[in-house]
């Protein structure tokens, strides 16, 4: 990665990687900035629904939660809305067959490239099950929203872009040498190297991420067998379901 390159602020997961605490309390969402596009100036106006955010350039995005579920079944969007500030509709389940299992409350934090925190904000993650595979969802209203460049595939839907993305999340110990390979992977976008594990890993991420009436949407899967147009499929479900629950 060439250092004059500016890094493009995006909301994705990009290693994805639930990491549990010694004392099994907390579990960590981590979140790096996996695509780069060269820019002329440093400068990206990112829009959320009531505010311009000028001059910020995410370097990274952070959260935890409980390990122990803030919610065993749908909550009401009075707690919601105490909870987090938000309070987006949720369904129970989508056609695909994936049910809800529980939800978490995010504690999120976003950095700039030099480190310095530029907002904290509580969001919501719920997870979804089927046949023994999860797909999560999260919600937030970051103001930094959702920010995506260069996406696998791209679709709109009621005034929204579903931005799709793909990739091998490779996880490394901390003394691993890239090779020429993993170099033209990341370049590419296609594999994303994390530090921190005793041994090589590798996992498959998929994703889709949207913005919908002011909120921060995004659907993640990681090593499970489903196709994009599925994923497309529930997040249209999503976004319908914000309207037929008014």
């Amino acid at each position: 990665m060439n250092r004059k390159d500016i890094f493009e602020t995006i909301s994705l997961i990009d290693d994805e990687l639930i990491a549990e605490a010694s004392d099994s309390v907390r579990r960590l969402r981590h979140i790096r900035i996996r695509k780069i596009i060269v820019l002329a100036a440093a400068v990206v106006m990112l829009l959320s629904a009531t505010v311009l955010a000028a001059n910020i350039i995410l370097g990274s995005r952070g959260g935890h939660s409980s390990n122990i579920p803030s919610y065993y079944s749908i909550p009401s969007k009075d707690t919601m809305l105490k909870d987090t500030g938000i309070a987006p509709s949720i369904p129970e389940s989508f056609s695909s067959g994936f049910v809800f299992d529980s939800g978490y409350i995010m504690y999120n934090e976003d950095f700039d490239t030099e480190g310095n925190s530029v907002q904290e904000y509580k969001g919501l993650q719920f997870d979804y099950k089927k046949d023994g595979a999860k797909i999560t969802a999260f919600i937030d209203a970051a103001i930094a929203g959702v920010q995506v460049k260069d996406p696998d595939m791209t679709k709109s839907y009621k005034g929204s872009e579903l931005l799709y993305y793909s990739y091998i999340n490779k996880l490394v110990p901390p003394d691993y040498q890239p090779t020429a390979e993993d170099q033209q992977a990341e370049r590419d976008g296609s594999v994303v190297l994390s530090y921190g594990t005793e041994k090589i890993e590798m996992h498959h991420v998929q994703g889709i991420a949207w913005e919908y009436q002011g909120l921060n949407y995004e659907l993640l899967a990681m090593d499970i067998d489903i196709s994009e147009d599925t994923l497309f499929e529930m997040a249209k479900e999503m976004i319908d379901y914000q309207g037929e629950q008014k």
